[in-house]
């Protein structure tokens, strides 16, 4: 429920496909970095990597936007604030995880405020949304195969 109100600030922010977007490669790249992190083997993953994506790529996107000096590490402290409240919670809690998801998701969410900063050109939202469908389509049928 939380997740789906960062994801709308987010999406007010860059448009909603690209941060459905930011949100599925900050959670995967998250889940990809605690894997190579741990260094054993992994018995599941959760979504949550991916919530605490969408609060750093919000947070990144936010300390960007901001002018100079204090101003612009508000944000990130907001990020690693919602981190300690929400995501230390529980016996079973992965912690690694979830510091992945929130500084892979900070560091996307930098680039993107930089990216757009500076002029550059984006993926559309539509194409940004199709590649966010094609990647669970493309985890389960490498599942089944």
């Amino acid at each position: 429920m939380s997740g789906t109100l960062f994801l709308s600030f987010l999406a007010r922010l860059i448009g909603v496909g690209r941060a459905v977007y930011l949100t599925m490669f900050g959670g995967t790249a998250g889940n990809a970095l605690t894997v190579v992190w741990r260094g054993t083997a992994v018995v599941s993953m959760g979504f949550s990597t991916a919530f605490f994506a969408v609060v750093g790529a919000l947070a990144g996107v936010m300390s960007l936007q901001r002018r100079g000096g204090r101003n612009m590490f508000l944000p990130v402290a907001a990020g690693v604030g919602l981190l300690v409240l929400l995501g230390t919670g529980g016996e079973r809690t992965d912690y690694a995880a979830h510091v992945a998801g929130l500084a892979c998701g900070l560091v996307l969410g930098m680039c993107e405020a930089a990216r757009r900063k500076r002029g550059w050109p984006a993926l559309p939202q539509i194409a940004a949304s199709l590649l966010v469908l094609t990647l669970p389509v493309l985890a389960w049928w490498r599942a089944f195969v």
